[in-house]
């Protein structure tokens, strides 16, 4: 019986994960009535939606067909009707009609808490971008959709950010990101995330530690923080010319200056102290840096920027 309902459960999840990257994140009978989704709206999946206005019909002639709701007398509610080309005007129960909407904020929690984060998680991008916390020495992020429509804003914000480490929904979205952001360490929860029995979700945090750790282990050597002021000035030099070629195609398509970073998150990026960074800003020969930090901060300089 396990065995049996293991493909099930691996279904349900790839579909919940697959079905929350669209804009309505909507499940509906037709496609999805088999699931348990009464177990899934009490563990908060999902929500009861509106009825499907439309309905694919079994004939495979009329196609996607319209749904009318008439009124009946004798129960003062109304009926559900398929208006199919093929096959004329018909009646249909009114549960082949039923949708469900993945509740996204639920789903991105259960994800983040089954990775060992805590909450809450911030929302960077608005219904796009989440942040999970730090671990191994990387920040996490979750990254809810990569659509065509959202690529230049997902590519913009994690240009700065070469080491992050981002979960996707689905394979397909790994791809994705592997093509925008080729620096980026990418998992999809479609690979790594699991339901139970009584659907709970689990991460396979191993799969995801054994690709991470020899990065840790090579960023731990000495010849990571050399204490060279010239070789500190141009990491952050080169630190600073991706945030700006980043905060370029966001001007152009977003019409806003993306924040240039903190000088603490500038050392970050390149493995220095805020210490560090403040005498490298002072040094004599960084001039070339602090132009840079002039241009980041200014989005007329942003969009001029021809490095």
């Amino acid at each position: 019986m396990i065995r049996q309902k293991i493909p099930l459960l691996l279904d349900t999840l790839k579909t919940i994960l697959s079905c929350s990257q669209d804009e309505n994140a909507t499940l509906c009978a037709q496609w999805q009535g088999h699931f348990a989704t009464d177990t899934l709206i009490n563990a908060g999946y999902i929500r009861p939606g509106e009825f499907a206005g439309s309905y694919w019909c079994d004939c495979g002639d009329g196609g996607e067909s319209e749904v009318v709701w008439i009124p009946n007398r004798n129960t003062g509610t109304s009926d559900p009707l398929v208006r199919c080309e093929g096959c004329g005007l018909y009646g249909i129960e009114p549960q082949k009609l039923a949708t469900w909407t993945v509740i996204i904020p639920s789903l991105i929690q259960r994800i983040g808490e089954a990775m060992g984060f805590q909450q809450p998680f911030a929302e960077d991008v608005s219904s796009l971008v989440w942040s999970f916390g730090r671990k191994m020495r990387r920040e996490f992020y979750y990254v809810r959709c990569v659509a065509f429509e959202k690529k230049a804003v997902v590519k913009s914000f994690f240009v700065p950010h070469p080491t992050a480490v981002l979960i996707v929904p689905t394979n397909a979205a790994k791809e994705i990101v592997r093509e925008i952001l080729p620096n980026n360490l990418c998992f999809s929860a479609e690979s790594v995330a699991s339901f139970d029995e009584e659907y709970r979700l689990s991460v396979a945090m191993p799969l995801i530690e054994a690709e991470l750790k020899p990065i840790v282990e090579s960023r731990k050597k000495p010849a990571a923080r050399r204490g060279n002021r010239a070789v500190n000035i141009e990491k952050l030099v080169n630190e600073l010319k991706q945030h700006i070629i980043a905060a370029r195609d966001h001007a152009w398509e977003v019409g806003e200056l993306l924040p240039r970073p903190f000088l603490q998150d500038l050392g970050k990026l390149a493995g220095l102290e805020k210490h560090d960074v403040s005498r490298c800003m002072r040094d004599a020969d960084a001039g070339m840096l602090r132009l840079l930090w002039k241009v980041a901060g200014d989005i007329k300089l942003v969009r001029e920027w021809k490095g």
